[in-house]
């Protein structure tokens, strides 16, 4: 029974290309992580912005009142107390945020990482293992058909 061997020249070139596939993705992955999360991080700077602005409406209707009422001064306390709780949660989103571009960038360059020594090794295996003997074929190849040439 005859066994196959395998096909390495088309080894090497899979893992060369892999690698180059590997690091498009990390690239790519990390792109798109970066840019949504930069757009949800500008949304809640907005909102945090439209919250600040009412907290100081808030200060200034205070000032403004001569004697507001015990009913007043609880609304507006329990109004300032959402605005620091939504601001405090939007405070703990941006960190995670931040965590979240970290973890993404670290995985992403040990996947670029990854990829180029998938790449280089590839190449490299390739050109060592099957590249070197392609050569030296085509070059006997060459020199048998010029010595044939030469003795017509």
């Amino acid at each position: 029974m005859d066994i196959p061997s395998l096909p390495t020249d088309s080894v090497y070139k899979f893992k060369a290309v892999a690698g180059l596939v590997i690091i498009a993705i990390a690239v790519v992955s990390f792109a798109f992580v970066f840019d949504h999360s930069l757009k949800l991080m500008h949304e809640d700077a907005q909102a945090a912005s439209r919250l600040l602005m009412r907290s100081i409406e808030l200060t200034a209707e205070f000032a403004a009142a001569d004697e507001p009422s015990r009913a007043e001064i609880a609304g507006i306390h329990a109004e300032m107390k959402h605005i620091s709780t939504s601001i405090d949660f939007l405070r703990g989103r941006a960190e995670g945020f931040g965590k979240l571009i970290d973890y993404v960038f670290w995985a992403c360059a040990f996947l670029t990482g990854f990829g180029l020594v998938w790449h280089f090794w590839g190449m490299r295996s390739w050109s060592r293992m099957v590249q070197r003997h392609q050569d030296k074929l085509l070059e006997l190849q060459v020199k048998a058909q010029e010595k044939a040439l030469s003795a017509n």
